[in-house]
């Protein structure tokens, strides 16, 4: 009698762990599985920005010294931690003075970025048009002052005087994750 009680009382623990799991989603998934595979995410239209973006978790609004060719200045970044280990980041300024030949400053301002954030360039994509815009992506590792090397894939998008700069770094290469948020940015004005 005690064995069938016993019997009784796991198949009703498993049912409801079934229908709790079904409330709360896979929870045996990290954030960056339920963003690649599930299309989890957290949209964000910062104002003023000119853009939205899908992020995998909400991101925070901190801030971030550029040095964008006609000084450095401090402009707002939506970052993102997932797992405790990938950051998902968007940065965005619009230059000042004239509106700049867009080609030559992609370049120049790449060599810009590999130079603040003590990177080593490993590739980088030909131009490409986005509407209006341009954009150009190049990836590059920096190696930490323990050793460890953090990848990180960028996307620079020019338009006009506005930049917008994508980025996903993580301590290994993460193409796929890259791919999918880069190709979730959309412009809102």
């Amino acid at each position: 009698m005690l064995g069938v009680l016993i019997v009784i009382a796991l198949v009703a623990a498993v049912g409801a762990f079934h229908q709790f799991s079904a409330l709360v989603g896979n929870n045996t998934k990290d954030e960056l599985s339920r963003y690649l595979d599930d299309h989890a995410y957290s949209r964000v239209q910062p104002s003023g920005a000119g853009f939205r973006a899908d992020f995998p978790v909400p991101p925070t609004r901190q801030s971030e010294r550029v040095a964008t060719g006609r000084g450095t200045f401090t402009v707002p970044r939506d970052s993102a931690l997932v797992d405790d280990e990938v950051t998902f980041d968007v940065i965005w300024f619009q230059l000042p003075g004239p509106t700049p030949a867009t080609d030559p400053y992609l370049r120049d301002f790449m060599s810009l970025q590999l130079r603040q954030l003590a990177g080593t360039k490993l590739g980088v994509s030909v131009s490409h048009k986005l509407g209006h815009a341009t954009w150009r992506d190049f990836v590059f590792v920096n190696v930490d002052q323990h050793g460890v090397k953090h990848y990180y894939d960028e996307r620079i998008i020019v338009h006009g005087g506005r930049v917008w700069v994508l980025r996903l770094g993580s301590r290994i290469r993460r193409d796929e994750a890259f791919r999918v948020f880069a190709g979730t940015f959309a412009f809102t004005t």
